[in-house]
């Protein structure tokens, strides 16, 4: 996937500047900083009580920001510096609820048509855009149906025709998925980014999914109580996160406490209980003799032949078949460390675990 970044070029959909937002002394938005460019699908990724909802209803316009500004499209829709504040419905956006949020009294071409209603658009361009857009989500055959006769799925497919069929150029999602079943979740994830690519709307979507997330975004935005703690795409997020929070929160991890006892290069060595290991992911800038967490991913660790650099023995624990991948438990040392890998792994025999240096991060432990 490319990643079409507000700085590709052209002025920014979205420009946040400086935002906070508090709920009494709970400060749910800190300095938060963010462009969204033309046609660029953006996520907000986070735990509960993060502030990504909070920064999405600021640019809608559903929360009144304490300080900062926000500029949709290049026009100041908040500042509190001159006091602008522009309400919901003139700030040229749509929105995707995680409730459908559709009138039970209408028909899905009632409900689709209500938004150009609203803004006095004419009559035959409304049946227009109507029929297209019920045709782009698969819904032209049931534009006389209310939305108690359709399931989650189609619902939520109506939703997203009402906010697409203004043209706004902007669509925010709160979670627009979370009350579907997994396997139409995931089907209408690639419909969803197909019409976004075709009709080319900025999309800001919110979502504590990291799978949803990742098959999605241009760009990931990771929040960490009311702040941003890394931006960047998928793969960045993945491979290279910034923080052990970002680390720990997107993908899965093992974690071993140690000291940094030297450096190598570019590279540290960090003694843990289970022996020396070589890292050479070092965010943080440790150095030696700071306390640290060293962390790798499942996936990056392997079994290997006895002797190479960064190869332990390790005693097999436990074997599962999860489908798309098996995990084995090992210990290394004293630790506990979960691999995935070949399911032909022998329990009886010898069995060692090569880190590469490349895929091991070390963070400071705070306190130590």
């Amino acid at each position: 996937m490319t990643d079409r970044s507000a700085a590709g070029g052209g002025r920014p959909r979205v420009e946040v500047r400086g935002l906070e937002k508090a709920y009494g002394t709970f400060k749910a938005l800190d300095d938060i900083h963010l462009d969204v460019g033309e046609g660029e699908f953006v996520v907000l990724l986070g735990p509960s009580g993060c502030g990504k909802t909070t920064l999405l209803r600021c640019v809608a316009g559903l929360e009144t920001p304490g300080r900062g500004e926000i500029r949709l499209g290049g026009e100041t829709v908040f500042s509190s510096t001159d006091g602008t504040y522009r309400p919901p419905e003139r700030r040229n956006l749509s929105m995707v609820f995680q409730s459908y949020a559709l009138w039970p009294h209408m028909t899905v071409a009632g409900n689709v048509a209500y938004p150009l209603e609203n803004r006095g658009v004419a009559r035959p361009e409304i049946a227009r855009r109507v029929t297209d857009v019920l045709r782009m989500v698969g819904l032209d055959h049931r534009g006389d149906a209310y939305p108690g006769q359709l399931s989650g799925g189609q619902q939520q497919r109506v939703s997203l025709a009402r906010a697409i069929v203004t043209d706004a150029g902007l669509v925010l999602f709160d979670e627009p998925l979370s009350n579907l079943d997994a396997k139409v979740r995931e089907n209408l994830r690639g419909e969803l980014l197909a019409l976004q690519r075709q009709i080319g709307f900025a999309a800001v979507y919110v979502t504590h999914d990291q799978t949803e997330a990742m098959a999605l975004a241009d760009r990931v935005v990771v929040m960490e109580r009311g702040r941003i703690a890394q931006i960047g795409t998928p793969r960045a997020i993945y491979d290279r996160p910034a923080t052990r929070y970002v680390a720990g929160f997107v993908g899965s991890q093992n974690e071993i406490e140690g000291r940094v006892v030297e450096a190598r290069g570019d590279a540290l060595v960090v003694e843990t209980a289970a022996g020396p290991v070589l890292a050479a992911a070092n965010p943080d800038g440790a150095r030696p003799g700071d306390a640290v967490h060293l962390l790798f991913r499942p996936e990056h660790a392997a079994f290997a032949e006895a002797g190479a650099a960064n190869v332990f023995p390790v005693r097999l624990e436990r074997t599962q078949f999860l489908g798309t991948h098996v995990e084995h438990t090992v210990r290394l040392g004293p630790v506990p460390v979960t691999v995935r890998g070949p399911a032909d792994v022998d329990p009886t025999g010898p069995l060692h675990l090569r880190v590469p240096p490349e895929r091991a991060f070390v963070f400071a432990r705070e306190g130590a």
